[in-house]
């Protein structure tokens, strides 16, 4: 059974436009991969006159230092490749489709005291700020570089296609307790009433133009040296709601449980002495630039351990380009059979976990808009301050693109819409990485013609009793503009 809430204006509005954050990798063990065709040793491995392009992104040589060892160029070190320029050399990293948001330099001399900048902020091998071309000037010791990664944000042209009725979904509905003065919460049919398979607990619904399904994941609770022995409940939960009493929000949350991860393993636990403490789910790697295993192996003082310890902190359960999808734990994903506006109202713990909204085709990241409340952010008035997209990114940290909870405002909780501009026929996927997101349901208003006026009995039968709304200069009438027009 369909769920839809009609409104009974179409709404007529101008998007702004979305930001999309891309990632341009400059593997320097790979030349060819950036255009470079020449040598990369001698004299005629230097990069002077030739600009290395990977996507959107450009390097270029913005000073040479004196020395001809010193200049900038290709280098190779026993059969591996890497850029090397010494004291006065400058590399400039420009793009001509929007902001460079984020730069990191993985090698060696290339710390705060190694490099200056001509804009935003230098620390440790890595930028920040927003600029569409950056200059690294190296000032200390000869710089060996093995790899730049830059981010960088371009705004999607913008849609003025207006807006149609809007359709809503509820996965948690809220109901004020007279007697207590406090909001009691049920889940809808659908997440009341989940489907438990071998490894999901499944919750399937719909509106008239978006399908929609969460899904939930078993955690291990025991492992031997081969299988999970014994899981967790997966299940979703009541729980994390905003609520106010000094205002309207008031939101009920669905909380799954389970990580999204592509598969797992168990791995043994040491301890100092190298002998086994017990077992546990660690989680198959869907990051295919990070080797924990070498990694920690690597980190070993004398011989290190035969099999190496899971850390945490140093692997990534998702990340963009990975070319996966989630096998199991917890997402949600969204299909729109026509172009429109898709909000999902979800909460977001501390500003320390990615944010993913993905493309079921191409796997990959598609930019989004976030609005809501953000913990302690209040108006004047001691009431709490919905913060636009601009005010969120403000509050946000450049270097960490997909951490929507206020990194910069102390890492606080969210409650709020993620906002995309969904295609008809495509599929996208919400999750984080490490970590659980929250499910309140979604808005959707589809996209209508290029004047806005669309026969509502084409998509609804649905009748309403009239209604007069001034808006954008006319009276609105019911399902009718002023001039008799039916409106969409």
């Amino acid at each position: 059974m369909k769920k839809v809430l009609l409104s009974f204006v179409a709404l007529m509005v101008t998007m702004s436009a979305f930001a999309e954050l891309k990632t341009a990798k400059f593997d320097f063990a790979n030349p060819a991969s950036m255009g470079w065709t020449g040598a990369t040793s001698g004299s005629s491995a230097q990069i002077k006159d030739a600009v290395l392009t990977v996507g959107d992104v450009n390097i270029s040589v913005a000073a040479d230092a004196s020395s001809a060892l010193q200049k900038v160029r290709f280098a190779t070190t026993a059969g591996v490749v890497s850029l090397k320029y010494g004291t006065g050399a400058a590399l400039a990293i420009e793009t001509t489709v929007g902001n460079i948001r984020s730069i990191k330099v993985n090698g060696e001399n290339v710390g705060a005291e190694d490099v200056t900048v001509d804009a935003g902020t230098w620390a440790a091998g890595a930028w920040t700020g927003s600029a569409t071309k950056v200059v690294l000037t190296q000032a200390g010791a000869a710089a060996t570089v093995n790899s730049i990664e830059v981010v960088y944000q371009i705004e999607d042209k913008e849609d003025d296609r207006p807006l149609g009725e809007k359709e809503t979904y509820v996965a948690v509905t809220g109901t004020l307790n007279t007697e207590t003065n406090a909001y009691e919460y049920a889940f809808s049919n659908e997440f009341a009433n989940p489907v438990l398979t071998d490894g999901a607990c499944t919750v399937n619904y719909s509106t008239t133009h978006i399908t929609g399904s969460s899904v939930a994941g078993a955690t291990a609770k025991t492992c031997d040296a081969t299988s999970v022995t014994e899981w967790n409940e997966m299940k979703f939960d009541l729980k994390n709601h905003l609520n106010d009493n000094t205002s309207d929000l008031h939101y009920g949350i669905a909380l799954g449980t389970g990580n999204p991860v592509f598969g797992y393993e168990i791995e043994p636990v040491w301890n100092e002495t190298g002998f086994t403490k017990n077992y546990r789910q660690t989680f198959n790697k869907m990051n295919p630039e990070y080797d924990h295993a070498a990694k920690y192996a690597a980190d070993q003082v004398g011989e290190p351990y035969e099999v190496p310890q899971y850390l945490e902190e140093k692997y990534y359960y998702w990340k963009p380009g990975c070319g996966k999808l989630p096998a199991q734990g917890l997402y949600h994903k969204f299909t729109s059979d026509a172009d429109g506006q898709l909000k999902i109202f979800v909460w977001v713990n501390k500003g320390n976990r990615n944010t993913f909204l993905i493309d079921e085709e191409t796997k990959d990241v598609v930019p989004y808009k976030v609005e809501g409340y953000m913990n302690n952010q209040t108006n004047e008035d001691g009431t709490k301050k919905f913060l636009t997209s601009a005010d969120i990114e403000v509050l946000n940290d450049p270097a960490k693109p997909y951490v929507i909870a206020g990194t910069q405002a102390g890492g606080q909780p969210f409650w709020g819409n993620i906002i995309y501009n969904i295609k008809q026929g495509q599929t996208v996927w919400l999750f984080q990485d490490s970590s659980q997101i929250g499910f309140h349901g979604f808005e959707f208003a589809p996209f209508t013609s290029g004047t806005g006026i669309e026969n509502v009995e084409s998509v609804e039968t649905t009748k309403v009793a009239p209604k007069k709304v001034f808006k954008n200069g006319q009276i609105m009438i019911g399902d009718f503009n002023i001039a008799g027009q039916r409106v969409k």
